[in-house]
Formats: structure tokens, C-alpha cells, sequence
């Protein structure tokens, strides 16, 4: 037997290269590797994947070109105008949901719920939210037009929101109105806040249009 016969299959080989594999080294066989490593190189069974078939090759490469090409000559755009108007339907769409109902059940922190009934306001109480809203939009003392912080402007946000809850908000049970110890644990933010939104667009709608 010659001495390239009796050379172990997986010895390193210090001249050439093997088809295939790292020059110098002789890529593995099945049967040389590990039990839990051996199905890496083990041919795939074709009744449990399947074949990649030139059919699929073909597939895979016309949807890559397809891909390619849309990015290449069609790309997206981001418009500023058209996020604008998607963000003004889904606040008017929000608003609608919320103003169909004239009675809210509210849960709270601690798992409890209220019934609240949506009250209207009176000229008084319109006329409080509407200038908050005017110096909170424009940043801007209405008295004497001096501008607002950002510290300034949030606080009577939250001033703002308070009045909401307070004026829009009747206990239906108790027939008291929402108190801002209530507002602060009501459980889902999110929803309250949507609710009296959609409460103070109803009345500056009703303000526009000169209803009472």
C-alpha cells in the first residue's frame, strides 16, 4: 500500500488545496464528524424539505430582481404633508369613536370602575377651556401677551385637563363631578384623555359654528 493510501484522511495537508474546502485542509466527511454535527453535512431528506429545484432558484431570482429594481427606481418617500394629513383622520376618527357615547365606565388603579355621563358646559366654563387651550396653542399669557415656558405651558396643561375632567365628568352614582384625585388614578391614560379630548372638540365645533 503507498504511503498516500495509508495517510489519514483527516490529517492536515501541508501542500495543495481540496475542492471545495480551505487550502491545505481536506474538508470532512460524514462519518468524521461528531454524531450531533454529522447531519450539517449529510445530504437533506427530500421527502421532509423538499428539493431547491432550478424552478425555485428562478423564483427566488426574479423576486430578488423584482425587490431590486422597486427600490432602485420607485423608492419611498417620506412626505410631511401626507403624515399630516393620516395623523388629522385618525384624530378625527378618534374623536368620533369617543363623541357616539354619552356615558363612559372608567376603571381605575385599583380595579374599581365608574360610570361617568358627559355634561355639557356652560358659557362660563367654555369660554375657561378655550382661552387655557388659546395660551397653552399660542404659548402666550392672554392678559398681558407675555410668553409662556415650556415649564409655564405645561402647567396649565395640566390645569386644562384637570377643567375637563372636572367639567365633563359627572359621577352618575354620586352625581359629583371627576375630581383630579380621580383623574390621577384612573388606570389607562391613554383613554381618558381621548375621552375628554373628543368632549372639548365637540364644544369648540359647537363654538365655530356659533351653537350654544
Amino acid at each position: 500500500m503507498s504511503d498516500e493510501e495509508n495517510k489519514d484522511p483527516k490529517a492536515f495537508q501541508l501542500k495543495g488545496a481540496t475542492t471545495g474546502g480551505i487550502p491545505g485542509v481536506k474538508p470532512p466527511r460524514p462519518e468524521d464528524l461528531p454524531p450531533e454535527e454529522r447531519f450539517q453535512l449529510e445530504p437533506s431528506n427530500p421527502e421532509l424539505y423538499g428539493e431547491f429545484t432550478d424552478d425555485d432558484r428562478q423564483i427566488a431570482r426574479q423576486t430578488m430582481e423584482r425587490v431590486t429594481s422597486f427600490s432602485s427606481t420607485d423608492p419611498q418617500i417620506f412626505d410631511e404633508e401626507n403624515a399630516l394629513d393620516w395623523f388629522q383622520k385618525k384624530t378625527v376618527e378618534g374623536f368620533r369613536y369617543w363623541a357616539q357615547y354619552t356615558q363612559y365606565k372608567i376603571k381605575f388603579d385599583d380595579g374599581s370602575k365608574t360610570t361617568y355621563e358627559r355634561q355639557p358646559l356652560t358659557k362660563y366654563q367654555s369660554d375657561e377651556l378655550l382661552d387655557l387651550s388659546a395660551e397653552i396653542q399660542g404659548m402666550r399669557e392672554m392678559d398681558s401677551d407675555k410668553v409662556l415656558s415650556v415649564t409655564e405651558v405645561r402647567k396649565r396643561q395640566k390645569a386644562l385637563d384637570k377643567l375637563k375632567a372636572a367639567y365633563y365628568m359627572k359621577n352618575v352614582k354620586t352625581g359629583k363631578m371627576m375630581t383630579p384625585e380621580e383623574l390621577s388614578h384612573v388606570a389607562d391614560s391613554t383613554i381618558i384623555d381621548s375621552i375628554l379630548e373628543a368632549c372639548f372638540a365637540i364644544t369648540v365645533a359647537k363654538w365655530a359654528e356659533g351653537k350654544k
